[in-house]
């Protein structure tokens, strides 16, 4: 690994000239402003191309600019990375994912749970968490389990930073509702058959959305006096307003076709129909329609939803019904984050191109928990989330090298303990 040297000197020397003086081997400065030159040998921005040969600049926490190394300028005082024969790709994004979180993920004594949040039980500094970042996983999405049809509200948060507070994106980050399966218990709920599941969630949906709108004409001054106070339903009033995602675990095609009629079509709610596996694929010409988010996972290949004995790429499928907004997940309850980035090299593998598949768990994720403006793709201005490899994301014999995480180097495969 070539070593690195902070940049002394003129105003805003070419980045080529500034090559020439870091030292192959020398060691690694204490880096107090995080200001930082990469000079990578394939920069992959994800939305605006290949760059070969480039600089990205990194300084405040945000990708302050990328481009060829002939065109972009080094000021002085920043830290100079050699890595000149590897690729700099962004951050990886998982949006489905039970890591860091600490105790039980589900409240088993109502189906609907809106005043659950994990975010307050986050562990940010566990093993489980360091080893997503050795992965190159940037941004995660820990959400509660699916054993009720309400299991309250998930948490985003970056893998690295000083305090558990630094490492929030969103303390409340998603809604997280369960369309099929785990709630179908035979403990006497109304949630345990399909239809009362039905039934409960869209009871809870309009008993909330009154809630807001009682609430937004309060507050717009059309209403004289507030309404009662529901602490637990404040939690979902962004979800209204377009400010809060909703992952929904479901399954099969009539589940995935609820999910889209009644979060999207009844509701108007962002939305994104998670697992979405087994026959799912067969809605993917009306999830094309609604360019409605499908995230797949945790498994990418099916065999038994086929009639003809064959292995089906899940991802290829959705694609080719026209379904451009997909992503990937682990759904791991801890060790596993890791994994990320094999879901998107196995649906390469099953029938996706390499373009579409790194998409899969960088800029699509981001765009679905409506973090797009911040993460997914190497931008001016975005956080610089980056990720070090001698090779593709999608090459799972080349290890991550270095991660940067809210422009700070966070992690170097051959740092010392």
């Amino acid at each position: 690994m070539a070593g690195s040297l902070r940049r002394r000197g003129g105003p805003w020397a070419p980045a080529l000239c500034l090559a020439a003086i870091v030292v192959a081997g020398s060691g690694w400065p204490a880096e107090t402003d995080h200001r930082y030159a990469i000079h990578a040998g394939k920069t992959v921005t994800i939305t605006k191309g290949v760059i070969n040969d480039g600089i990205v600049l990194v300084a405040n926490g945000k990708i302050e600019a990328v481009g060829p190394a002939s065109r972009v300028q080094v000021p002085p005082g920043y830290t100079f990375i050699d890595v000149s024969d590897r690729w700099v790709l962004p951050g990886m994004v998982e949006i489905h994912s039970h890591t860091g979180v600490q105790g039980g993920l589900n409240d088993m004594v109502s189906q609907t749970n809106p005043g659950m949040r994990i975010g307050d039980g986050l562990d940010p500094e566990s093993e489980a968490v360091k080893n997503a970042l050795a992965a190159g996983v940037t941004t995660i999405q820990s959400v509660p389990g699916s054993g009720t049809n309400h299991a309250g509200y998930g948490v985003t948060f970056k893998t690295a930073g000083a305090t558990k507070q630094e490492r929030f994106v969103r303390r409340v980050g998603v809604m997280k509702m369960t369309q099929a399966y785990n709630p179908e218990r035979g403990g006497g709920d109304i949630g345990a058959s399909r239809m009362g599941m039905t039934w409960m969630i869209r009871e809870f949906l309009s008993r909330t959305r009154d809630y807001d709108a009682a609430w937004t004409a309060y507050e717009r001054g059309e209403r004289k006096n507030p309404p009662r106070r529901d602490i637990a339903l404040d939690n979902a009033r962004p979800v209204f307003h377009g400010d809060l995602p909703v992952l929904v675990h479901t399954y099969e095609s009539w589940g995935v076709g609820m999910t889209m009629r009644m979060f999207h079509d009844e509701f108007g709610l962002k939305a994104i129909a998670t697992h979405a596996e087994s026959s799912g694929p067969k809605m993917a010409e009306e999830a094309a329609k609604r360019s409605f988010p499908i995230n797949i996972g945790p498994g990418v290949v099916d065999f038994y939803a086929a009639a003809d004995n064959r292995f089906y790429g899940v991802v290829a499928t959705y694609w080719q019904g026209g379904v451009r907004e997909i992503s990937v997940n682990t759904d791991v309850f801890g060790y596993g984050e890791e994994l990320l980035a094999l879901k998107a090299a196995m649906a390469a593998r099953f029938g996706l191109d390499d373009q579409a598949a790194l998409r899969l768990v960088t800029i699509n994720p981001a765009r679905a928990i409506l973090l797009a403006d911040r993460v997914g793709s190497i931008e001016v201005g975005k956080d610089a989330d980056l990720v070090v490899k001698r090779s593709s994301l999608l090459d799972p014999t080349t290890p991550v090298e270095m991660v940067f995480v809210n422009g700070k180097l966070a992690y170097r495969r051959d740092a010392k303990e």
